[in-house]
């Protein structure tokens, strides 16, 4: 199956409640450190409107044009990025985040960021396993259950 990376639209906002629906328990659950069952309707406009500055967000597409992935990061600092990414289920293990990630990334990078932070729940193994590989210089904190990754943005992205 062919994916396709491109940014988020406001038009994306039904496509981002499909995708979240589609979410296993366990998924959201370590994207949102809760159950959390439904995306409100303001968590839908603030997901799908991002200004391109200090907001940014990109969807991975399918050939029929449906979400099956998110990734964004939330400007947190001069240059210092938050990021976040999920993947529907049934396509995680096959690079889609990693490719998240990578955009994210080229994206920060052009725009003055030069870390991302995230936290990431301590049984998150497969987030935990991106991240390293992405951002080898990566430093790691660890309270409550939750590890904080410190990641610098590769100077090469894509290179690792």
């Amino acid at each position: 199956m062919a994916i396709r990376i491109r940014p988020i639209e406001p038009a994306d906002g039904p496509k981002l409640v499909d995708l979240h629906e589609s979410l296993s328990d366990v998924t959201r659950h370590y994207r949102f450190f809760s159950p959390h069952p439904h995306l409100t309707p303001a968590e839908v406009d603030r997901f799908s409107h991002v200004d391109h500055v200090d907001r940014e967000a990109l969807v991975a597409v399918d050939g029929d044009d449906n979400v099956v992935g998110v990734g964004r990061f939330d400007r947190t600092g001069d240059d210092i990025g938050e990021v976040a990414f999920v993947v529907t289920d049934r396509l995680q293990g096959q690079g889609i985040g990693s490719r998240l990630l990578e955009a994210l990334g080229e994206w920060g990078r052009a725009h003055g960021v030069a870390r991302f932070e995230a936290d990431v729940l301590a049984d998150n193994r497969s987030m935990m396993h991106v991240f390293r590989k992405w951002a080898p210089g990566t430093s790691v904190t660890f309270c409550d259950g939750v590890l904080h990754f410190d990641m610098p943005i590769p100077t090469r992205v894509g290179q690792n």
